[in-house]
């Protein structure tokens, strides 16, 4: 079955350079380099590990003194959390602030929130995602306007799936699209077998802009790329690769905006059927249209700063 194409049309950007002697797995886009700072993570932060550990390596030590009585355990990370939180000048014992906040802010939409009325804060606003300015990761268009653009990407995390990403050109290699796969720095083109003329694949690529271009995506269901897809009206396959992403794109099919296809029933016949049904089921871009309709009535980074300078006032 054809897939339509997306109804936004081109904006005027820069033409994608080309590398030479590259072909079609490194058709490039322009890049302008740029020097971000390092910011350290918190001993215990999720994703402080360093890179190559498994994620619970070097996890912090339980603390048999405390919480729920003398003797029992604490909870995983707990003297280390202290003992960071320590070393920055904070005090552990209010740590309750921060987990039962007078006020919070989501930088999500509340119809995603899954089960709402639990959340510990007194008062939550839900002010949809703030996406900045990304023209420092690049910019890219489509080489043929009239073909739809689909996007594969599981994210930064969990990129070494070479047979994920070789179902992928099974799945879509002789479908009127416009294939784009982010694979991350460890697969190259060359594990992934030959490639069609329409497929381009790069370590990296600027999600926004292939965004805003695209008639579907594949994505690994985590909350930055979900919003992305969602304030770019693109409906997506979900293929969660951990337990929060799970959460994601169970409620990604609930609210109509694609399909969850669990990692151990994907197969290229489960990916192409997956795509196809995103791609041209009116339900599933009416639930996209939908939910961008809520995060435009959110109020996005503004509201967020507007709300913080309010607590900073009424605190003096």
């Amino acid at each position: 079955m054809p897939v339509s194409p997306h109804p936004r049309s081109p904006t005027n950007r820069r033409a994608p350079r080309r590398r030479s002697g590259t072909g079609n797995a490194h058709r490039a886009w322009h890049q302008p380099r740029r020097s971000l700072p390092r910011v350290p993570a918190p001993p215990c932060a999720p994703g402080a590990h360093r890179r190559g550990e498994p994620a619970d390596a070097g996890a912090c030590e339980p603390d048999p003194g405390s919480g729920g009585g003398a003797g029992a355990p604490g909870p995983p990370g707990h003297v280390r959390h202290h003992r960071g939180l320590h070393a920055r000048g904070l005090d552990p014992a209010r740590i309750h602030e921060v987990e039962r906040p007078e006020q919070a802010i989501a930088f999500l939409p509340r119809a995603f929130q899954r089960r709402p009325d639990t959340v510990a804060a007194r008062r939550v606003a839900y002010v949809g995602p703030a996406l900045g300015d990304r023209s420092y990761q690049g910019s890219w268009q489509p080489p043929r306007p009239d073909v739809p653009v689909l996007l594969v990407s599981l994210g930064y995390q969990f990129t070494r799936r070479p047979e994920f990403y070789r179902a992928c050109v099974e799945a879509f290699g002789d479908l009127p699209l416009h294939v784009v796969m982010a694979v991350g720095p460890d697969v190259t083109p060359d594990v992934l077998g030959p490639l069609p003329a329409h497929f381009e694949v790069h370590a990296h690529v600027p999600q926004l802009a292939v965004l805003a271009h695209a008639s579907a995506f594949v994505t690994n269901a985590g909350m930055g790329g979900t919003m992305e897809a969602v304030q770019h009206g693109v409906p997506m396959v979900a293929i969660p690769q951990m337990a929060e992403q799970r959460v994601n794109a169970d409620r990604i099919e609930e609210l109509g905006l694609g399909v969850h296809l669990p990692r151990e029933q994907v197969t290229a016949r489960a990916l192409r059927e997956a795509v196809l049904r995103v791609a041209e089921d009116p339900a599933v871009r009416a639930g996209v249209t939908a939910l961008r309709t809520e995060i435009g009535r959110s109020g996005g980074a503004p509201a967020a700063a507007d709300l913080v300078e309010d607590a900073l006032g009424a605190g003096r």
